[in-house]
């Protein structure tokens, strides 16, 4: 694959999870007086989790006709590996982001502030897309597809940067993530480069770091 079909891929995801979302957000609006906020954000948070489902569909489409990678069996360990650093992941977000507020990079954010909100129903349907279909879809797309494509032209090198900053450039909008995004985004390519081509280390990776990083807006977490 060459690095302009993996921008356009990343151009379009990042259309259909931005572009499409905030067209259906609007035309429900236009159409919908919404006369209870409480079931006004279920719907909202639905309307996220249909769009997101449609971005898996489509990038599994392309994964399909993907080469199949290595078929030896898969690693416990590199398992439990992957899970526990998305855990880790959480306790060095917090000082990264506190000291890029101090050092300027980012203003007006002092990192995470755990237990800090409410959990309710209509808070499921955005965990549901934050910790299991984001992630999934996202290491599928730049993990499965493009990574492995990368890495069959260019070197590891080139394969793991451009996927990286591909994967950083569509959560710009989250400017305060965009450090943790790098971190994140380069265990991603080595849990997949290390895991003989299997997605599933990735995406095990990501789903922990998602699950506890949502969970630390409910609950405290210790040393944080």
């Amino acid at each position: 694959m060459h690095i302009s079909k993996s921008l356009a891929f990343t151009i379009l995801y990042f259309f259909l999870a931005h572009g499409l979302y905030k067209l259906f957000v609007s035309i429900y609006e236009y159409m919908t007086v919404p006369q209870n906020i409480y079931y006004y954000s279920i719907s909202i948070n639905l309307i996220n989790d249909l769009v997101l489902l449609a971005i898996v569909f489509l990038i599994g489409k392309f994964y399909k006709n993907s080469k199949k990678t290595d078929n030896s069996k898969t690693s416990i360990i590199l398992y439990v590996i992957a899970i526990v650093s998305g855990v880790i992941m959480i306790y060095i977000q917090s000082p990264i982001l506190y000291l890029s507020n101090l050092t300027g990079i980012i203003n007006g954010y002092n990192g995470i502030i755990t237990g800090n909100q409410q959990f309710n129903i209509s808070s499921i349907p955005t965990i549901i897309g934050g910790v299991f279909i984001i992630p999934i879809a996202e290491e599928i797309l730049f993990r499965k597809l493009i990574l492995a494509d990368l890495l069959k032209r260019y070197n590891i090198t080139i394969g793991v940067i451009v996927s990286t900053i591909l994967f950083v450039a569509i959560h710009y909008p989250q400017q305060e993530q965009m450090l943790i995004c790098i971190i994140g985004g380069l265990l991603a390519c080595l849990f997949y480069i290390i895991g003989n081509m299997k997605v599933i280390y990735p995406i095990l990776f990501h789903i922990s770091w998602n699950f506890f990083a949502h969970l630390s807006m409910y609950a405290e977490f210790p040393f944080i």
